[in-house]
């Protein structure tokens, strides 16, 4: 019986394969907080990750900010997303910081595409 079981579960988990193609840690970038919130804390400061399940969260991003002359606040980081080894940063003004330097990306549109390529949730407390 417990054979059967096992086989049926490896059956059942074959036809529903999930690859992660990375993770977001994800905070609203309206949220205001007491303490700041930077790239070394961001991950351990209680913020679950959530599972990116579709490769191309990064090309998204890019393709929906635009250029700014603004500047990435270390202080005030709101996004970190994790795709094939890279990690970007995202701020409370939707400036991103690592290898996409110098764009900015609306809430809207990261909820969006943050959406469209996980299953967790996002846009529950974003800004409309």
């Amino acid at each position: 019986m417990r054979i059967v079981f096992a086989v049926s579960v490896l059956f059942l988990c074959a036809l529903c394969p999930r690859v992660m193609a990375g993770e977001v840690y994800f905070m609203p970038l309206h949220f205001e907080t007491y303490l700041p919130v930077t790239k070394e804390n961001i991950a351990p400061s209680g913020i679950k990750p959530c599972a990116l399940e579709k490769v191309g969260t990064l090309q998204a991003v890019i393709d929906a900010s635009s250029k700014t002359q603004d500047k990435f606040s270390d202080f005030r980081v709101r996004v970190k997303i994790v795709e094939s080894e890279k990690s970007v940063f995202i701020d409370a003004n939707g400036v991103i910081d690592g290898d996409l330097n110098g764009l900015k990306i609306e809430e809207s549109s990261l909820v969006t595409i943050l959406g469209a390529h996980s299953h967790c949730g996002f846009g529950v407390n974003a800004r409309k």
